[in-house]
């Protein structure tokens, strides 16, 4: 989130805003601390995350079982 730019890249930040914030949401549910959630999710605000996914993310997490 934090990488990607404002104006033309508009769309891929709001994309990322939208993937993640149901996760966030059940985080803060569950009693995970509002630092120890971001720490979680910072993959998610990564370039890499963004064209791999990584196990933190629910849709890859969904692939693996």
């Amino acid at each position: 989130m934090r990488n990607t730019r404002r104006g033309i890249h508009d769309a891929r930040r709001r994309q990322v805003y939208r993937r993640i914030a149901a996760y966030k949401k059940r985080l803060l549910v569950a009693g995970v601390s509002k630092r120890e959630m971001l720490d979680f999710l910072a993959c998610c605000r990564s370039k890499e995350c963004r064209s791999k996914g990584c196990l933190g993310c629910m849709d890859r997490a969904a692939q693996l079982g």
